[in-house]
């Protein structure tokens, strides 16, 4: 095993000095940064929140700097005007993706929306999507579905409320997203045990933590081959397991086919496959994907916290959207939630509707307070990075129901 670290090490010393010599002319035309490290270039600024570091790092050299990490030259973007140059100005430019070692195996060699390679499947797969599976009318079809979970959680909450039990409205919004999300995509739930033996819901969860880990082989190519982390095997039985799943989904639909009043996105396409209307190659390695150079990353929590856009940024004050005509649509770069420009994210309008219906429910039907006598000023609020990131530590409250009975 030693000869390989050797060699690897090697080759890796290599690549960076011919890499050092071949850039050294095009170093004036870069943006700011600081000094990285050979090899390894900017990594060792990076801790288990890099989008925090980043944004320190932004404060100090600007709001676009150039890093290094291994070989990917790296541009970071860190305020609405530089956010606008490259998703509006110059966003055909940067639409592409780069290679995902991740979206190889789990998203059917990178033919999902996410990851997906900018050219004509992929803006075929996005308007086939926006138009058949996430419109408004398709969303407004599941409506009556979403009322009724959410009224199932109201009820469990009103019942813990009546013992004064303490919640974990993490597990319990994340399982009620769940839930909506399978009768949506799949046309039922899924119980614990249909995807894996550990578990649907924790299956689902190490395909989320999977793609969100470094991966060395994404940052030094050359290296991707030796899976020196052991990711290329984790990643491979975790696409055997969402593959037998998916294929099974699909042969429960092909088998139980008969004409439904709502029809779940597997329905949508499939009826798409059969009827050829899709005008591209489109057959059920697309259905199962769409079910699951130098790189630009547009830093949002630093473009959310910018002094020059937010007043007193750092400060919880949602009344300063009042009487603020900001879109959060991806049309004003101050505040882009769901992205902006031609990899915006296209389920913006079933987003928005699921997260309003949850917080308005979950507001009027309860007060809300924090365990053992717990202030609002001492919660934690420190996150963990992810795919989508998300509170360290689970939010736990107290419901007190306060509507009449």
């Amino acid at each position: 095993m030693a000869w390989i670290w050797t060699a690897a090490i090697s080759a890796i010393t290599f690549l960076y000095l011919l890499l050092q010599f071949l850039n050294l002319k095009n170093k004036k035309k870069l943006p700011p940064g600081p000094i990285g490290l050979p090899i390894l270039g900017h990594f060792h600024l990076l801790g288990k929140n890099p989008h925090q570091d980043l944004h320190r790092i932004a404060q100090k050299h600007g709001p676009i700097i150039y890093l290094q990490f291994g070989s990917v030259p790296t541009i970071i973007v860190s305020s609405p005007a530089a956010a606008e140059l490259f998703l509006k100005t110059h966003d055909t430019v940067f639409a592409d993706r780069p290679h995902h070692e991740a979206s190889i195996y789990l998203g059917y060699e990178q033919r999902n929306l996410i990851f997906g390679k900018y050219g004509q499947y992929w803006r075929n797969m996005r308007k086939l999507c926006t138009m058949e599976l996430l419109s408004n009318l398709k969303i407004s079809q599941f409506q009556t579905m979403r009322k009724t979970e959410l009224s199932l959680l109201v009820g469990l909450l009103k019942k813990a409320a009546e013992t004064g039990e303490t919640v974990d409205l993490s597990v319990r919004i994340t399982n009620l997203s769940a839930d909506m999300t399978c009768l949506m995509v799949f046309g039922k739930k899924y119980e614990e045990r249909d995807l894996d033996e550990k578990g649907f819901k924790e299956v689902i969860k190490e395909v989320m933590e999977e793609a969100a880990a470094f991966n060395i082989g994404d940052y030094f190519p050359y290296l991707r081959g030796l899976d020196l982390q052991g990711s290329a095997r984790r990643l491979k039985r975790l696409s055997k397991i969402f593959d037998g799943f998916l294929e099974k989904i699909i042969d429960e639909h092909v088998k139980n086919k008969k004409e439904k009043e709502t029809q779940d996105f597997v329905d949508t396409m499939m009826g798409i496959m059969e009827s050829g209307e899709a005008a591209f190659e489109f057959d059920r390695r697309h259905v199962k994907a769409v079910l699951m150079k130098a790189r630009v990353l547009i830093n949002a929590y630093a473009i959310g916290r910018d002094p020059s856009a937010w007043k007193d940024p750092e400060k919880f004050f949602p009344d300063r959207f009042y009487e603020s005509n900001v879109d959060l649509r991806g049309r004003d770069f101050q505040l882009i939630p769901f992205g902006s420009g031609r990899r915006g994210c296209p389920g913006i309008q079933l987003g928005l509707t699921a997260v309003q219906l949850m917080v308005a429910q979950l507001v009027h039907c309860f007060d809300w307070g924090l365990p053992d006598g717990m202030m609002n000023n001492e919660l934690d609020m420190s996150e963990n990075f992810g795919l989508v990131v998300a509170r360290a530590k689970h939010l736990a409250a107290i419901p007190s129901y306060r509507l009449s009975h």
